[in-house]
C-alpha cells in the first residue's frame, strides 16, 4: 500500500509595531518563536535603544528588526504618521507583504498568543482567503498577586463568553469604563493570509487599501486566545491613558473606544494625584478575596501557566531578561516621564 504524501501545515509569524523596552522585546518574539512561529516582524516606534542592547533581540532565529525612526519613514517617501494606528497598519500591511509565512498574526507588545492546539493546524482548514479570528482575555490581578513581575496568570473573560445575563450589566456596575467586562477591547485579532494583497488592519484585515470596509470572511478559532495584559504594569496603563488623553485633545475625532475615552475622562478627574490614578486601576483590575473566589467558580477568570523566561533561556541561554515590574516602571520614567509631567503626575512614587 502506497503511503500518502506527509501534510504540510502553514507556516505563521507574527509582526508588531512597539515602543517598549528590550527585556519585553525579547519576551515578545521568544514566546512566539517558541510557540511556532516562523517569523517575528518587529518595528521598533521610537528612537532605537544601544545597538548593544538590541544585539541579543537581533540574535533569535527568524527575528527581523526595523528601527522605524522619522528617517526610516522618509525613506518611506513620508512623514512618521502621527496616530499609532495609521504606523501600525502601515507596517503590518508591509510585513504582510513581504513574509515568508503564509499567515501573519497582527499583535501589540502586550498582547501575547496562548495555543492549547497547534494553531498550525486550525489554520490548515481554513479555505482559501479567510482569515482566521483569534479572541482575547485580559490580565486582571489576583488577591495574592505580589506585583513584582510584570506577567501574572490571572485572567478575565469577556461577559458574552461566561454569563447569560446582558454584558451591559457588568459595565454599567463599572460605570461605562469597560465593555465585556474588560477595560482594553474584545475584539480579538487575526491571522491573515499573506499573498493575497490584503490591508493587515488592527484587529482584521480587509480586501485593499481602496475597497474601504469590505472584509474577507472567516472563521473563528478553537485552538488559541490572545493573553492581552492592557498595560504591562499599572503605571504603564496609565501612560496608555495619558497618550489617549493628548491624542483626543489634539483631534476629538482620534479613534477611541467609548470605554477608553470614559477611562481618560476618569484618569483626569484624578489630577496630579498619583495614588488615586493608582487606585483606579486597582478598582477595574485587582480582584478582592470574595470576587476572586466567586469568579473563579463562575468561570470568569481562568489560570494560563505563562512565563516567558523559560522560552527566553531556551534562545538565549545565559541571557537575563529583567521582567520585573520595577524594572519596566524605571524604563517608563526614563523614556515616558514627560508624558506624566504634562499632565503633572509623577510617574514615581
Amino acid at each position: 500500500m502506497r503511503k500518502g504524501r506527509p501534510v504540510v501545515l502553514p507556516r505563521w509569524g507574527i509582526v508588531t509595531t512597539a515602543d517598549a523596552p528590550v527585556s519585553l522585546l525579547i519576551a515578545h518574539a521568544a514566546h512566539h518563536l517558541v510557540a511556532g512561529a516562523g517569523e517575528v516582524h518587529l518595528y521598533l516606534d521610537n528612537a532605537p535603544e544601544a545597538a548593544e542592547d538590541l544585539a541579543p533581540l537581533r540574535c533569535l532565529p527568524g527575528v527581523r528588526v526595523t528601527v522605524a525612526d522619522r528617517a526610516w519613514w522618509r525613506g518611506q517617501g513620508r512623514r512618521r504618521p502621527r496616530l499609532h494606528q495609521v504606523r501600525q497598519t502601515h507596517n503590518a500591511t508591509a510585513a504582510l507583504a513581504a513574509t515568508g509565512m503564509d499567515y501573519l498574526i497582527h499583535l501589540d507588545i502586550d498582547e501575547f498568543l496562548w495555543q492549547w492546539e497547534p494553531l498550525a493546524e486550525e489554520l490548515s482548514l481554513l479555505p482559501e482567503g479567510h482569515f482566521l479570528k483569534i479572541g482575547n482575555i485580559e490580565r486582571v490581578h489576583a488577591a495574592t498577586d505580589p506585583g513584582t513581575d510584570i506577567f501574572s496568570p490571572l485572567f478575565r473573560l469577556p461577559e458574552a463568553l461566561v454569563s447569560g445575563r446582558e454584558a451591559a450589566e457588568e459595565d454599567l456596575r463599572n460605570g461605562g469604563l469597560t465593555r465585556q467586562g474588560l477595560t482594553g477591547h474584545s475584539s480579538g485579532k487575526a491571522a491573515s493570509p499573506a499573498g493575497l494583497g490584503y490591508t493587515a488592519g488592527i484587529h482584521r484585515p480587509r480586501l485593499s487599501a481602496r475597497r474601504g470596509g469590505l472584509y474577507p470572511r472567516h472563521r473563528l478559532s478553537e485552538s488559541a486566545t490572545i493573553l492581552h495584559f492592557d498595560g504591562v504594569t499599572p503605571r504603564d496603563w496609565l501612560h496608555k491613558l495619558l497618550r489617549k488623553g493628548e491624542a483626543l485633545e489634539r483631534d476629538p475625532q482620534s479613534p477611541a473606544a467609548e470605554e477608553r475615552a470614559r477611562q481618560v475622562a476618569a484618569l483626569m478627574a484624578c489630577g496630579p494625584d498619583l495614588a488615586a490614578a493608582l487606585a483606579l486601576y486597582d478598582r477595574l483590575k485587582r480582584l478582592d478575596p470574595a470576587r476572586e473566589a466567586t469568579w473563579r467558580g463562575e468561570g470568569r477568570v481562568i489560570e494560563v501557566p505563562f512565563d516567558p523566561a523559560g522560552a527566553i533561556a531556551e534562545l538565549l541561554p545565559g541571557h537575563v531578561a529583567d521582567l520585573s515590574r520595577d524594572g519596566y516602571d524605571r524604563w517608563l520614567a526614563s523614556t515616558k516621564g514627560d508624558v506624566f509631567a504634562r499632565f503633572g503626575m509623577p510617574v514615581g512614587g
